[in-house]
């Protein structure tokens, strides 16, 4: 009995630094995780920012078809008639 709880008492020892082990490894990856999320987030958040497009306004519209805008800078998007060619 003295030398199979003594056993007993290795194994739960043995199962203890395991215990303690995977804890630190899953602290460790949460870190991790939660770290590279927020900068994916950020990256989004910056693309979002970067990219921002709105659609011309009726005065921006007639401007641009009669070439009196003022503007030197435009994208047009193609349509389904288009070739698929983006205009800058």
């Amino acid at each position: 009995v003295q030398g199979q709880n003594a056993q007993l008492q290795g194994t739960i020892e043995e199962l203890q630094a395991s215990l303690a082990g995977s804890e630190q490894q899953i602290r460790e990856g949460e870190l991790l995780r939660r770290k590279l999320h927020n900068t994916i987030l950020e990256l989004k958040g910056n693309i979002r920012v970067f990219c921002r497009v709105r659609p011309l306004s009726g005065a921006e519209a007639t401007a641009e078809e009669t070439g009196t805008s003022g503007c030197d800078r435009s994208v047009a998007f193609p349509d389904d008639k288009d070739n698929g060619s983006i205009e800058l």
